[in-house]
């Protein structure tokens, strides 16, 4: 099994990092995939590089890390694969445990191989891989080559000492990292003057001090690891009044935004507890009386305690929201009652209201269970409000 291995070394009671499902899709000859740079502070620093391959990222430990300087050549260490939910882990792996220590997403980004060694899997096997990276801090043509070690296959990787942080005397095969000179390339190009994560913004020691990041072992690979370091323990109110909109007379486009459609319905907070909701209304009055029993067991949500912030529609026969039908419904029970769930507000003792509005929706799109049809997550674009103005006009 491809992650055998890495499964064997870890005790995922204890680490924070992604068990890894059974090895899915997979890398097809010449059309490349994802990678990720993690820079790992563990018994010493490094810079773990995986490339998405057959289903698994194809990793290596490089103690200085990569370069876009062409004179220097970078020793590498090939571990065992990683499985593809690792692409985005960021945290602290727990002291005592293999490779403790503190993790970032240092770069990510594309690969693709070139001409020469076309298909991923059989160049590392073969001992040189040639490939071009387009990530954010990594760009242009590179080479990784094997210079010595017992083999690359994947019996020799099982064969290791799993008591080892990687490339200390664990008897890995051992590759040189290089990048080729092209128009990207750069004269002393070290990666220890671009520090910070690229997915957080975070330094190593940020996310040491940050401990609260959440793991959902079950979500997407996308947005499986969470950053909850804005989170703040706290009892869970009776309600919290919710945020109102401001008003624009156009449109218009910035990535710093989320934007979101403005549903035609009733604002609705729910407030739940013990598997039990209670709804209140924008001004904090008995949502019950309008809605009762829609949302009352909280079987939709997995959660001892939440407070989920959303809009209640009713649906035509074609599944758009209708005010008239709501209107005509409201004070009895109705299936074409749908709530529209946009926010997270407080999670299982603790307020979310510090996390990114984007965190606490990647939060909530977990939680929601998709079977129950009361509730739907309701989704945003980002950047685009101009483009999403027009195609909702």
């Amino acid at each position: 099994m491809p992650l055998e291995e890495y499964k064997r070394k870890r005790d995922f009671a204890k680490t924070p990092e992604p068990a890894g499902g059974a090895v899915a899709g997979g890398f097809r000859a010449g059309k490349g995939g994802r990678y990720v740079v993690q820079r790992h502070r563990a018994t010493r620093l490094h810079y773990d590089f995986r490339l998405e391959i057959d289903g698994v990222l194809v990793s290596w430990a490089v103690p200085k890390g990569p370069t876009l300087d062409p004179a220097q050549r970078r020793m590498a260490v090939h571990v065992e694969d990683h499985p593809l939910e690792y692409f985005d882990f960021e945290g602290v792996i727990p002291k005592g445990e293999y490779g403790g220590g503190d993790v970032i997403v240092w770069d990510w980004g594309t690969w693709q191989p070139e001409a020469e060694t076309p298909d991923g899997r059989q160049a590392v096997e073969d001992g040189e891989l040639k490939f071009t990276l387009d990530g954010e801090k990594l760009h242009g043509r590179f080479t990784i080559v094997r210079t010595s070690g017992r083999g690359s296959g994947r019996g020799a990787r099982e064969r290791r000492e799993s008591s080892r942080t990687p490339f200390e005397g664990d008897g890995g095969d051992q590759w040189l990292l290089i990048h080729k000179r092209d128009d990207t390339a750069v004269d002393g190009w070290d990666a220890e003057e671009h520090p910070k994560s690229v997915k957080t913004g975070r330094t190593n020691d940020e996310v040491k001090e940050d401990r609260d990041a959440l793991w959902i072992s079950h979500a997407p690979a996308s947005t499986a690891e969470i950053d909850l370091s804005g989170a703040k323990q706290a009892k869970l109110p009776a309600f919290i009044p919710p945020m109102a909109a401001t008003l624009s007379d156009r449109g218009f486009t910035d990535d710093d935004w989320l934007f979101e459609i403005k549903w035609d319905g009733y604002r609705v907070e729910a407030v739940v507890k013990d598997g039990t909701a209670k709804v209140f209304t924008r001004n904090g009055n008995d949502a019950e009386t309008y809605f009762p029993k829609l949302l009352t067991k909280a079987t939709w949500i997995d959660a001892d305690e939440a407070i989920v912030d959303g809009e209640v529609v009713a649906l035509d026969d074609e599944g758009r929201p209708d005010f008239s039908l709501l209107q005509e419904a409201t004070g009895g029970q109705s299936n074409r009652f749908v709530y529209q769930a946009f926010d997270l507000l407080h999670l299982d003792g603790r307020s979310l209201l510090g996390v990114p509005l984007e965190s606490r929706k990647a939060l909530l799109k977990t939680l929601l269970r998709a079977a129950d049809h009361r509730v739907r997550y309701a989704d945003h674009i980002i950047g685009k409000g101009a483009a999403f103005l027009e195609a909702a006009r």
